[in-house]
């Protein structure tokens, strides 16, 4: 079954809607990056770079650092001045007189003189820019009785716990912009993924969550894309980080609970979910999902319980539909799961799934005939959809239409050729069509795709046998027993194999092997009995015989068998018995005719054993 994430079509909506304010949609990439580069410009770079001299002038005058260092002193004051006393209209003049008076006697070049007289003037003008937001006039007061005191350490202290103010804003400043630049990521990321760019939208969340890291909404949508490029463990985290800082929002404990679920961890998705229901308890969406989980788990009855309620609180929701037909069809109840998929379809006519798991609910009745018809709906909305070709195949087969079967499994093919399984199909088709060498072939092909599986060297095996290619047959029973030991099957065949090739020893080791697997199977023990028969060992071959009758009391060849060893011990009276034993289950038997004439023979009952002739010919087909 499949989950869905809460990423819904609103959302969508909402987003493109705020891409088309910004600009970002049906724009090219010069025009994106030109955007981008707005976005990354933070003005708060030109507020420390106007604070400060500059790096690059304090290293080309590293001898003048001090008389720099008292300029920026007198600037600092001069500037608190002029906000303190702003009617001066000459007070630049008057500060930039004294700058030349200072540095005429410095011993620097004209041109150096004019660059750091125009850096100082830049760092005044600046400060004075800053100082004009302080509106604290008792700390005002405080310099300028500093100042005029000449108590200038004091001031200069005063100056510093402003510039720790100033600080403090400025780092608030930068974390507004960060939220900004947050923001314009988060949006970026969702275009992104609209445009189906999943890295480039997990790049631009993972962004967002570095400038902004308490921005629930950038740790969601980083979890959503994380389960679309199937990180799913980085996906919980993203959405724990989420509930973290919201812990009531209900779309991160959803998904969180979608990424459990397809992680495997199913009771812990259930409990996710459960989370959802309790803070949104008309959420459909939560009961469906839950419902997919439990089914999941195996708990298909608490599964159906979770859809209904889905289906109660949204009628028309075709996939809690869907997904109750499927539990119904896990627990064996395929026509309440066809009624069920008939609801679905009624809703969403155009839905291939539900088509397509109608097919299958009616192949589990046997009805071959009605699921082809539901395939074949599946198909006209889905024409790519290699499973219900291959499922399609499966139910013509059954039907005895086998090149049909094998015109869906090529289609099938067709679509997606690395399907082993497909293969092993088509091979088995070819096999009941006759067409041996073809199904061998097939199986190689399936083989090569899957290696492991033991199924289908089982499968090869029997068209070798079929073929009368005994000992390959066997070699190829021996790859599946070794993949699967426990492969009942395979030891009965291998077993059926030496037979062919008169190794009775051989045969009845990998007989008993079958019976040591699967001891309650009649055919084995029939198996064994033949083998010991042509070894003489016609007591034993009578043993296996009598399992086999208690086993299945109803299988006349058993009673034929075991006749034919009684009246090898000369044992005629238990034989006719055993032969009439066989009449009696089927009637037509007309082998069993002629071995009771037989027996009649060796007991001198001539006129009878005349009639058991006669009747043998008379069952005898042509």
């Amino acid at each position: 079954m499949d989950y869905r994430v809460k990423l819904n079509d609103m959302k969508v909506s909402t987003l493109r809607e705020t891409a088309e304010k910004l600009g970002l949609t049906g724009i090219g990439k010069t025009k994106k990056d030109e955007l981008l580069k707005a976005i990354q410009e933070c003005p708060a770079k030109e507020i420390k770079k106007a604070l400060g001299l500059g790096l690059g002038l304090w290293q080309k005058y590293s001898k003048l650092i001090y008389i720099i260092g008292l300029l920026g002193s007198i600037a600092s004051i001069i500037a608190l001045i002029l906000t303190l006393f702003p009617n001066d209209t000459d007070f630049i003049g008057k500060l930039e007189r004294g700058i030349d008076r200072k540095l005429q006697y410095s011993g620097l070049e004209p041109n150096e003189k004019e660059e750091i007289k125009e850096e100082a003037m830049k760092r005044i003008l600046s400060l004075k820019e800053e100082i004009d937001r302080i509106k604290d006039v008792e700390k005002r007061a405080k310099v300028l009785k500093a100042l005029k005191e000449e108590n200038f350490p004091e001031a200069d202290k005063i100056i510093s716990e402003l510039d720790e103010k100033e600080r403090k804003i400025q780092e608030n400043f930068d974390e507004e912009i960060n939220k900004k630049r947050a923001s314009y990521s988060l949006t970026r990321g969702n275009i992104a993924y609209l445009e189906l760019n999943f890295e480039g939208a997990l790049d631009h969340f993972q962004e967002a969550t570095s400038l902004d890291p308490k921005n629930y909404e950038a740790w969601y949508y980083k979890g959503v894309i994380l389960i679309v490029l199937g990180k799913l463990e980085e996906a919980i985290a993203a959405f724990d980080k989420a509930i973290e800082l919201k812990p009531d929002f209900h779309e991160a404990w959803h998904d969180k609970g979608v990424a459990l679920a397809v992680s495997g961890k199913h009771e812990v998705a259930i409990s996710a979910f459960d989370k959802v229901i309790k803070l949104k308890p008309k959420d459909h969406l939560a009961y469906t999902n839950k419902g997919v989980a439990l089914a999941d788990f195996g708990k298909h009855e608490a599964a159906i319980a979770a859809f209904d309620k889905a289906i109660e609180l949204k009628p028309d929701s075709h996939e809690a539909w869907h997904d109750k037909g499927n539990a119904l069809s896990k627990l064996g109840k395929h026509k309440a799961a066809i009624a069920v998929y008939d609801k679905a379809i009624e809703i969403k006519p155009d839905s291939h799934e539900a088509w397509y798991k109608k097919g299958n609910a009616l192949s589990s009745l046997g009805n071959y005939q009605e699921a082809i018809s539901a395939y074949d709906k599946a198909i006209e909305i889905k024409p790519d959809s290699h499973e219900t070709w291959n499922n399609k195949g499966i139910a013509l087969q059954n039907l005895g239409n086998y090149q049909e079967a094998i015109s869906a499994y090529d289609k099938a093919i067709e679509i997606k050729p690395d399907l082993y399984q497909v293969y092993t199909n088509k091979g088995a088709a070819l096999a009941d069509f006759g067409k041996h060498e073809a199904a061998i072939a097939a199986f190689d092909k399936a083989i090569e795709l899957k290696p492991d599986n033991a199924s289908t060297y089982y499968n090869k095996g029997n068209a070798l046998y079929i073929s009368g290619k005994y000992k390959a047959a066997i070699a190829a029973f021996d790859k599946a027993i070794e993949l699967k030991p426990d492969f009942h099957e395979a030891w009965h065949d291998k077993g059926d194999a030496f037979f062919h090739i008169e190794q009775y020893e051989a045969a009845i080791a990998a007989l008993d092997k079958a019976i040591e697997i699967k001891p309650d199977k009649h055919e084995t023990w029939i198996g064994k009995g033949i083998a010991l028969y042509y070894l003489g060992k016609l007591e034993a071959a009578i043993a296996a015989y009598d399992k086999a009758i208690e086993l299945k009391p109803d299988s006349h060849e058993v009673y034929t068998n075991k006749g034919a060893a009684l009246y090898a011990l000369g044992n005629y009276q238990e034989a006719l018995s055993a032969f009439d034993k066989t009449i009696e289950i089927k009637l037509d038997f007309h082998k069993a005719w002629h071995c009771k004439g037989l027996a009649l023979q060796k007991l001198s009952r001539t006129k009878e054993a005349e009639q058991a002739f006669a009747k043998a010919k008379q069952f005898e087909k042509p």
